[in-house]
């Protein structure tokens, strides 16, 4: 597996493929992080609300971006979220896919990602090995929402960014 580092790319494994996040909470009021994908254009911005995979939309219009697994049990305490990738049924119009985590009435909560204690991203080839990631301390970060991973064009092939922020 490549060790990904802030800012740090690499090529994906194909276009078939899985992002898991887990997370382990310090703070019992943190229940789950939402994991959410944003289809973006060329601008930045989604073409339309069909373009949002996250609990309550669990497929983008394509079919190529599958929101799977919500807060499944994993070890150690941890939990995870999974979205499944089909790059071939996306639109062309699709130049990025960013990957986010939000921590659900933080607020009122009075929680953010310094409450996390350990964030883990995987991209996992079809086939169920691990082809990169990262994990992050998260003590020092105050936000309730951040984006974690970034998929992108670079001409012809789509790599992934850690963009944790």
């Amino acid at each position: 597996m490549t060790a990904l580092t802030m800012g740090g790319n690499a090529p994906l494994p194909g276009e078939d493929f899985e992002v898991t996040v887990r997370w382990k909470t310090a703070n019992a009021v943190i229940e789950e992080i939402d994991v959410s994908a944003f289809l973006l254009t060329a601008t930045g911005k989604v073409a339309s609300d069909d373009d949002m995979v996250f609990y309550g939309q669990k497929s983008d219009k394509s079919g190529g971006v599958r929101l799977v697994e919500t807060k499944r049990a994993s070890s150690g305490g941890a939990f995870e979220a999974s979205i499944d990738f089909d790059l071939r049924r996306l639109p062309q119009a699709v130049e990025k896919i960013a990957i986010t985590g939000t921590i659900m009435d933080a607020q009122k909560k009075r929680a953010s990602f310094s409450d996390v204690s350990s964030l883990v991203v995987s991209l996992i080839r079809a086939g169920g090995t691990a082809a990169s990631g990262f994990s992050s301390a998260m003590r020092s970060r105050c936000w309730t929402a951040s984006v974690c991973h970034r998929l992108a064009k670079a001409t012809a092939a789509l790599s992934i960014r850690k963009a944790l922020r």
